[in-house]
């Protein structure tokens, strides 16, 4: 089966700014990210990245030097999803309030954003699959501003990376916002790659497609595993949905990691009774666990789950 590979738009920054990436556990795009940023911090919690950019920032003001305080900006880096960071527990929890950062947490965040007012800081950039999409993704990018007083950006797709590179998805724009603008929401990019016929994969050496699907079970998660819920269709009703969900053209995804969260597992079941199991990544991407084999999604994941039975 021929797979398509992902383009790659490379990116690299943060010479002589304030760079900080999650150590939480995940599928190796942390360690990517951290590489990519010159002198990079890695940071266990919301606390301890802002403990960093901010002894960072003042250092440089008491020190008078000139590269601290000429490249103001901070980035920090982890795992997203729209109006959404993980600082700390890492890409499937479990949860902790202290490691993630979201509109409902204000209460923890927002006082480590109080902090950077005073400082050289001038722009927050964030790092992650999402986190600047949608309504979500604005809302949380402006409360964050207000709090620290800067404009704060975050990308709107994808973010990718390998071991010598990282790129946008392409199609993915960054939002902004400022104390004084709350932006309008930016919806994140269409599946790319979609075509008209039926989706393939590979099953036990051979290739079958969604028609040969005998079943098909969804389990969604919020933020990690132990809070899941789980449903499946079978017969047509497998068909229809998976027909539904996958795009028509696999991707390679070997040696490429994302910084998105696992949102759901798919497991797909054939009429030679051989499965495969998927994991998926913001609702938006389904990649295979043993093939590595990506596929993104058309539909509305949570749609289709919450009509099923």
């Amino acid at each position: 089966m021929e797979k398509l590979t992902l383009d790659q738009y490379a990116t690299e920054a943060g010479v002589g700014e304030k760079n900080t990436v999650s150590s939480g556990p995940d599928n190796g795009a942390n360690n990517n990210i951290a590489a990519r940023f010159w002198n990079c911090n890695r940071h266990g919690s919301t606390q301890q990245a802002f403990d960093f950019a901010v002894r960072f920032a003042q250092a440089g003001k008491q020190q008078e030097d000139v590269v601290s305080l000429s490249a103001g900006g901070m980035n920090i880096g982890g795992h997203g999803n729209e109006g959404l960071l993980t600082t700390g527990q890492g890409q499937n929890g479990p949860f902790d309030p202290a490691k993630i950062m979201y509109i409902y947490n204000e209460y923890n965040w927002g006082p480590q954003l109080d902090r950077v007012k005073p400082t050289a800081i001038t722009m927050i950039s964030i790092w992650s699959c999402h986190t600047g999409a949608g309504a979500d993704g604005a809302e949380f990018l402006y409360r964050m501003a207000l709090r620290c007083g800067r404009a704060v950006r975050a990308g709107t797709g994808f973010l990718y990376s390998n071991s010598s590179s990282m790129w946008w998805e392409n199609g993915s724009v960054w939002q902004v916002a400022t104390p004084n603008n709350k932006p309008a929401p930016i919806a994140p990019p269409s599946a790319h790659f979609v075509g008209d016929e039926m989706a393939m994969f590979e099953v036990d050496g051979g290739e079958m497609s969604v028609s040969d699907l005998v079943s098909i079970e969804i389990e969604r998660f919020v933020f990690d595993r132990s809070a899941g819920a789980s449903k499946s269709a079978s017969g047509e009703g497998a068909v229809e949905i998976a027909g539904k969900l996958f795009s028509s053209i696999p991707l390679d995804m070997k040696g490429v990691a994302n910084s998105g969260l696992v949102t759901a597992v798919i497991t797909l079941t054939f009429k030679s009774k051989n499965s495969i199991v998927l994991d998926v990544y913001n609702d938006r991407l389904a990649i295979e666990r043993e093939g590595l084999t990506g596929y993104y999604l058309n539909a509305q994941l949570r749609t289709l789950f919450d009509l099923m039975k």
